[in-house]
C-alpha cells in the first residue's frame, strides 16, 4: 500500500518521486535532494545532524558536507514561502511544518498514528529501502554521462612535486585543461583569471582545497561542476589525481602517463564524457601563456592588490615573450584600469598583428577584441568601438563565450545609457543577465541589477530602480558576493538620501 506526504499544501508522492503544490504542478527536485525530503518527512520535528543524513542519503558515495547543505537549499526554495525546515546550529536540520500521510484505501492520518505499531513500522521500512534502492539506480544509470547546464570551473593544480622543472604546473596545467574543453550552447567553460576571481571572492588558497573552500566556491560562482587536480610522480611516470566535484556527488579517479600534456588530454576526455562537453583539440606545439612563472606571481601580487608589482611582472614576460598573448592581454587590461589608455592602445596593436597570423578565432582573441572595443569607449570613439563590438560579438557567439557575451551587452548598455538611449540600454542589460543566467553566474547577474536599478533611478522610475536594487540585495546575500553588496549597499545609501 503506497503511502503520500501532505505538508504545507504540497503532495509528496515517494513512488512517482513527485512534489507538486496545490494547483497540481510539479515542482523540479533531483533524486537526491528528494531522497533527503523523504527522511526529513518520516521524521517531522525530530533533528537529524548533518552526519545521519550524508549516511542515509549519500551512503554509496564519497561526498562533502556542502551537498547537504545545497540540497536543504534546493528543498526550501521549492516550498517558499513557507518555513518548513529549522536549521539547529552544531546539530542539524528538523522539519518544521505539519505532515500528514495519505494511503490509498483509509484517507488520511496523521505521523503519530502511523507509527503506532512494530509491524507498521517494519512496512515503512521496508518501503524506505525499496525507494532507497530504486534512487540508487537510477543514481547509477545516470553516473556515465551527466550533461553539464551552468558554469564548469577547473581549480589551479596542487603540485606535489614542486621542483624547478614544474613550476609552471599551478596555472600552466590549469590553463591547457581549460583550454581543451569547448563552451557548449548551455555550458561555459571559466576561463583561468576568472576562475581566479571566483577564488578571491570565495577567499580560497590557490592549493589545497578544503571541503569548506570547494562550497565556498559552489556559493560564490554558482558552478555546476568544480575540478580539482593533483600532479604527482616524476617525468616518464606522472600520476594525476583528479576530484570532480558536483553539487550533489565527488567521484575520484587517477589517471597515468608519461607527460603531463598527455595526462592533462587523458582528463579532459575523462571530463567531456562525463559532462557531455566536447573536446577542442590543441596544437602539438601548444603552449599555455599561463606556463610563466612571472605570470604566476603577477597574479598574486594582483590578488593582494599590488597593482604596481603586477603590471611590472606582466611587462617583464611581455619583454621577454613577445609571443605571450595571454600576457600581453593580461597586461592590457591592468594599464586600462588604470587610466594608461594610450600604452594599452600600443600593445593592442601589437597584439592584433599577433592575432592574424592563427589559423583559427581562439578564446583569446575574443578577449583582446573586447578589451580593443573598451579602449575605444575610453577614447571616445563610439561609432569605431561600437564596431569592435559586432565584431567580437560574433567571434564570441561562434565559441559559445558567455561569459564576454555578458560582457559585451553590458558594455552595450552603458554606451547606449550615455547617449540616453534608455530602452536600449535596458534590453542590453537585461541581455547581459541572461548571459550570465546560462553561466549560472551570481555575480554576473547581480551587476546586471545593479546596472538596471540605477538606469530606472535615472529616468525618475523611483519603484523600478528600488524593485531592482531588492533583488540585487538578494543574490548578493545568498551568494556572499561581498565585494558586489558593497557597491549594491552604497546604491542604496545614494537612492534613500534622494
Amino acid at each position: 500500500m503506497s503511502q503520500i506526504f501532505l505538508t504545507a499544501d504540497y503532495r509528496i508522492d515517494p513512488v512517482a518521486g513527485t512534489v507538486t503544490d496545490s494547483e497540481g504542478q510539479e515542482c523540479k527536485i533531483r533524486p537526491r535532494t528528494f531522497q533527503l525530503l523523504l527522511l526529513l518527512l518520516s521524521r517531522p520535528k525530530q533533528n537529524f545532524s548533518k552526519q545521519d543524513i550524508m549516511a542515509q542519503v549519500w551512503s554509496d558515495v564519497v561526498v562533502g558536507e556542502h551537498v547537504v547543505f545545497q540540497s536543504i537549499k534546493e528543498i526550501r526554495q521549492v516550498f517558499e514561502p513557507a518555513e518548513v525546515i529549522k536549521t539547529v546550529p552544531k546539530q542539524g536540520y528538523t522539519w518544521i511544518h505539519d505532515v500528514q500521510e495519505l494511503e490509498a484505501s483509509s484517507g488520511t492520518k496523521s505521523q503519530s498514528d502511523t507509527s503506532s505499531t512494530g509491524k507498521k513500522a517494519l512496512v515503512l521500512s521496508l518501503s524506505g529501502l525499496c525507494l532507497a534502492l530504486i534512487f540508487a539506480l537510477i543514481w547509477v544509470t545516470q553516473l556515465p554521462q551527466q550533461k553539464l547546464s551552468g558554469s564548469l570551473v577547473i581549480l589551479p593544480v596542487n603540485d606535489n612535486i614542486k621542483d624547478a622543472d614544474h613550476h609552471w604546473v599551478k596555472l600552466g596545467a590549469m590553463d591547457q585543461l581549460i583550454q581543451q574543453l569547448a563552451s557548449g550552447e548551455h555550458t561555459g567553460v571559466l576561463h583561468t583569471d576568472y576562475v581566479l576571481e571566483i577564488m578571491e571572492r570565495a577567499n580560497t588558497p590557490l592549493q589545497g582545497y578544503s571541503s569548506d573552500d570547494i562550497a565556498n566556491i559552489f556559493t560564490v560562482s554558482g558552478a555546476s561542476l568544480i575540478v580539482e587536480t593533483t600532479l604527482m610522480g616524476v617525468p616518464q611516470d606522472y600520476k594525476l589525481l583528479y576530484t570532480l566535484f558536483r553539487q550533489t556527488s565527488i567521484k575520484k579517479g587517477v589517471v597515468f602517463a608519461k607527460s603531463i600534456p598527455a595526462a592533462l588530454e587523458k582528463l579532459a576526455n575523462i571530463i567531456a564524457h562525463q559532462s557531455g562537453l566536447n573536446i577542442n583539440p590543441l596544437p602539438a606545439d601548444y603552449g599555455s601563456g599561463f606556463s610563466n612563472e612571472i605570470i604566476a606571481n603577477a597574479l598574486l601580487a594582483q590578488e593582494n592588490n599590488d597593482i604596481e608589482s603586477t603590471i611590472k611582472l606582466l611587462e617583464a614576460v611581455v619583454a621577454k615573450e613577445k609571443s605571450n598573448l595571454t600576457a600581453k592581454r593580461l597586461l592590457i587590461e591592468k594599464l586600462m584600469q588604470q587610466g594608461e589608455i594610450e600604452r594599452a592602445g600600443e600593445l593592442l596593436q601589437d597584439a592584433f598583428k599577433q592575432l592574424k597570423a592563427l589559423d583559427k578565432p581562439n578564446r583569446e582573441q575574443v578577449r583582446i577584441s573586447f578589451f580593443a572595443a573598451v579602449n575605444e569607449i575610453q577614447k571616445m570613439n563610439i561609432s569605431s568601438a561600437e564596431t569592435l563590438l559586432d565584431k567580437t560579438e560574433i567571434l564570441a557567439t561562434d565559441l559559445n563565450e558567455w561569459l564576454y557575451l555578458g560582457y559585451i551587452a553590458e558594455t552595450r548598455g552603458k554606451v547606449a545609457q550615455h547617449l540616453g538611449q534608455y530602452q536600449r540600454a535596458e534590453q542590453f542589460f537585461q541581455q547581459a543577465i541572461s548571459y550570465h543566467q546560462v553561466l549560472h553566474c551570481p555575480y554576473g547577474e547581480s551587476n546586471g541589477l545593479l546596472n538596471l536599478s540605477i538606469l530606472a533611478d535615472e529616468q525618475g522610475l523611483e519603484r523600478k530602480a528600488q524593485a531592482f536594487l531588492n533583488e540585487a540585495l538578494t543574490k548578493t546575500r545568498q551568494h556572499q558576493l561581498i565585494q558586489v553588496e558593497k557597491r549594491v549597499q552604497d546604491w542604496q545609501r545614494q537612492l534613500a538620501a534622494k
